[in-house]
């Protein structure tokens, strides 16, 4: 009798077991295929930390093609590793080869660094991260496309914060993409989805009230003739006021009974063009005046806000797609100077995300810097 009810118990678990299985696996169906994709490279990193790891690379100054330096055999040992170096000789030598120069520009792309063949201080830093944590950042962005939709729409907007990138995907190809730059470390861009309901060309900007309160309003009281030179005007109660009328030392940073409003122009910080979509966080897309920012390393400058170095670009795409509008069109909005607000017939899709591991189209992993430190 003893012996039925541990083979009843035993074939129930043996059930239980099954169907948990089965429900898991149908559960990865519901999740976005990157989760399953990033699984696959856990298994391989995870084989990798099994087997000892990769080595540290020690290297005190730039090297690259044609160089030969000791620590040279440990790069190709980790680059063998990890996979971007697959041609190798039966020794593994000292100098830098071409093989190894194509490998180091690989990895380089692989991780958000300037593509140069050269593996400088920040490639030997990406170098030296150890397995152990690249487990962990694949684990932690795993949970992250756990909560991403299990399928986007035909056309989106997809901004990675950490890569500092946009891209505007349609029938899964990416047709525009470009840099960005996101919120300083404490003013860090939010992550949330939305949909960009109209595009603003010669857009007013309405000063946040975090700006208002940590930039604005000390400049100005440092100075109130910093209103007439950005071309600023004063609202209280929705009432246009004359700002030299106001005792601004007296003011609250805290104060919320003035709106201030810059016009568009050369020094608006929107440059061109906004596009708006609504949420919480006072934070939209825009053109920009400051272009050689994009060129800097850190795409770290803004107040949250997500600027664009293709905004042009990416206005006459949507609106040429939406409304059949031309180029010219386009630039006769811009260069008449007035604002004018076009608004969509089709909303789009924005996802403002915070990956720092993803698959790309060829099923290469990337990794992204931890510009936020949200991965630990």
């Amino acid at each position: 009798m003893n012996y039925r009810i541990f083979f009843l118990f035993v074939l129930i678990n043996i059930f239980l077991g099954t169907v948990t299985y089965l429900y898991s696996q149908s559960n990865l169906e519901n999740f976005n295929p990157q989760y399953s994709q990033l699984k696959e490279y856990l298994i391989k990193y995870k084989e990798i930390q099994k087997n000892g790891g990769w080595p540290i690379i020690k290297a005190g100054k730039k090297i690259g093609l044609g160089v030969s330096d000791p620590c040279i055999k440990k790069l190709k040992q980790r680059l063998l590793i990890s996979g971007e170096l697959i041609k190798i000789q039966e020794i593994i030598t000292d100098s830098f080869d071409i093989e190894l120069e194509n490998a180091v520009k690989q990895f380089q792309n692989n991780h958000e660094l300037d593509v140069t063949g050269i593996a400088d201080e920040k490639t030997i830093q990406e170098l030296n991260i150890s397995v152990s944590s690249r487990i962990h950042q694949i684990e932690i962005n795993m949970k992250r496309w756990q909560e991403m939709p299990p399928e986007f729409e035909k056309q989106y907007l997809f901004v990675n914060i950490a890569a500092n990138k946009l891209e505007f995907v349609e029938n899964d190809l990416s047709i525009i993409s470009m840099k960005i730059i996101v919120g300083r470390f404490y003013r860090k861009t939010p992550v949330f989805n939305s949909d960009l309901t109209y595009i603003s060309f010669n857009p007013y900007w309405i000063v946040p009230p975090g700006i208002m309160k940590k930039d604005v309003l000390p400049k100005i009281k440092k100075d109130t003739s910093f209103i007439q030179k950005n071309d600023m005007v004063v609202f209280q109660d929705n009432k246009k006021i004359n700002y030299a009328d106001i005792n601004w030392d007296k003011i609250d940073s805290n104060s919320s009974q003035y709106k201030i409003i810059q016009n568009p122009g050369r020094e608006n910080p929107l440059g061109v063009v906004e596009f708006s979509f609504p949420n919480p966080y006072y934070v939209y897309m825009h053109d920009t005046p400051f272009k050689k920012l994009f060129e800097e390393a850190s795409p770290a400058y803004s107040s949250g806000c997500i600027r664009l170095s293709k905004a042009v670009e990416l206005a006459k795409y949507l609106l040429n797609k939406d409304k059949n509008w031309k180029e010219d069109k386009i630039d006769s909005l811009i260069n008449c100077g007035k604002n004018n607000k076009v608004y969509l017939e089709k909303p789009i899709k924005v996802y403002i995300t915070y990956f720092t591991a993803w698959v790309n189209k060829k099923g290469v992993l990337q990794f992204a810097p931890d510009i936020y430190k949200r991965d630990y």
